[in-house]
């Protein structure tokens, strides 16, 4: 039986109800965090006809311009997330973001929205961080895995929710409103942390002591084990990022789909992503019971499975045949999540979590989602010069490699993590 010693300034893992309760707040709080960074994705295409700009300004926007100042941030405020009440610093994050979609929304022209993007993925930074690190604290190593399989779901809801507002608010009312109305919800759940979320002691330690150094924290980043996989996690976000930015863009300009359709199935990928996710966790439970070789098994496999589904579903002729294939790899391609970063926190020091997250996130952010986004406006301007009339189809296309190589690094990460139930690596004296 567990024990279950509470405390009114630090939630300790304790009781099953208590634990499981905040991870729904957490679970939420991610959701506004996807909604809030992909709402803008289903805009692009009227976006692009208001501001007259390339499909390189719009990757700029869905790109890099977030994730270069996610990546600015990220790193001081993964030290804050090791050294403060992360409960306060995620409802402080989670205000300040939501202002700044509001503020986007008022935009007059493009360098004024892309501004507003830089300061949303400047707070939004240290937020998957910041959770991750609670959920560590909040769930033993057995439960880990099913635990962040549940924080992932977050992701595809937020990404639904997003899509579908975007959809039918855009076509009745424009873009901007999408995004006036898109930074309501964060605000509330920011109350709602405060009042309800205790802080959870960190490991066998109290609050606020940092651990090990920051140099210790980069060794056990630069572990063989722990480099593949983490290499792993930033490839696989560079592939689901980069796709889902244009997923919009794609189906309004290769299928024809007016914004509001186009929404509705960008909405019904992130609510079978979201059973993907689940199913990565019940699988995790199940299946791999901590072990991480089965993780990573489970997280190689199903990224090289998701691989031919998605070529699949670009290259389909029509909706019809585009459709089936489509939600497939939404709901196949998400389930590594769980697995790929339970791995990484079980490897993870108690103490070292809220930095090397952030660097993860920090690194994540600016190879895979911000060049994600980014490489596929190039590739789809380069195709489009020399003659492609399908230029951003093959450009998102091409980008399926890297679902490929993730899935290649997560299987050799199995010969370089220790077998059995994950293990923190020894940060060195």
């Amino acid at each position: 039986m567990t024990s279950a010693k509470t405390d009114d300034t630090a939630g300790e893992r304790g009781s099953g109800v208590y634990r499981w309760y905040v991870l729904g707040v957490l679970t939420l709080t991610y959701a506004i965090h996807a909604m809030d960074r992909n709402v803008l994705n289903l805009l692009i295409e009227p976006i692009r006809r208001e501001f007259q700009v390339s499909d390189s300004a719009l990757g700029l926007l869905t790109g890099l311009g977030y994730a270069v100042p996610f990546a600015i941030a990220g790193l001081p405020l993964g030290v804050l997330i090791d050294r403060t009440n992360r409960r306060r610093l995620l409802a402080l994050m989670l205000s300040v973001w939501s202002a700044f979609t509001a503020l986007g929304g008022a935009a007059l022209n493009f360098p004024m929205l892309l501004a507003t993007r830089m300061a949303v993925g400047a707070a939004e930074s240290g937020t998957p961080p910041n959770i991750l690190s609670q959920i560590s604290d909040y769930f033993p190593p057995r439960l880990r895995a099913t635990a962040v399989s549940v924080f992932y779901i977050g992701a595809p809801v937020g990404t639904m929710m997003g899509a579908f507002l975007a959809g039918q608010i855009t076509a009745a009312y424009g873009w901007r409103a999408a995004l006036l109305v898109a930074a309501i919800p964060g605000f509330i759940l920011a109350a709602i942390l405060m009042l309800t979320v205790r802080e959870a002691k960190r490991g066998d330690r109290p609050t606020g002591e940092p651990g090990v150094t920051l140099m210790q924290a980069l060794q056990i980043v630069r572990n063989p084990g722990m480099a593949c996989v983490l290499a792993a996690l930033i490839i696989g976000g560079l592939a689901s990022v980069g796709i889902g930015a244009w997923t919009g863009a794609l189906l309004m300009r290769s299928f024809h789909m007016p914004v509001q359709d186009a929404g509705k199935l960008v909405a019904l990928t992130g609510l079978v992503g979201a059973c993907g996710t689940a199913l990565g966790g019940v699988i995790s439970d199940l299946f791999a019971k901590g072990r991480s070789e089965r993780l990573l098994l489970l997280a190689g496999l199903t990224n090289l499975i998701a691989l031919p589904l998605f070529l699949y579903a670009v290259m389909a002729r029509d909706v019809a045949s585009l459709t089936p294939a489509l939600l497939a790899w939404s709901v196949i391609h998400v389930i590594y999540w769980g697995p790929g970063y339970g791995v990484a926190l079980g490897l993870a020091p108690a103490q070292t979590r809220g930095r090397i997250m952030a660097l993860t996130f920090v690194l994540s952010n600016i190879l895979g989602s911000g060049m994600g986004p980014q490489i596929v406006g190039w590739l789809s301007d380069a195709f489009k010069s020399a003659g492609d009339p399908e230029a951003l189809r093959h450009a998102v296309a091409a980008l399926g490699a890297a679902m490929g190589l993730c899935g290649l690094l997560f299987l050799v990460a199995l010969k370089l993590v220790k077998p059995g139930v994950t293990q923190p690596i020894e940060p060195a004296a």
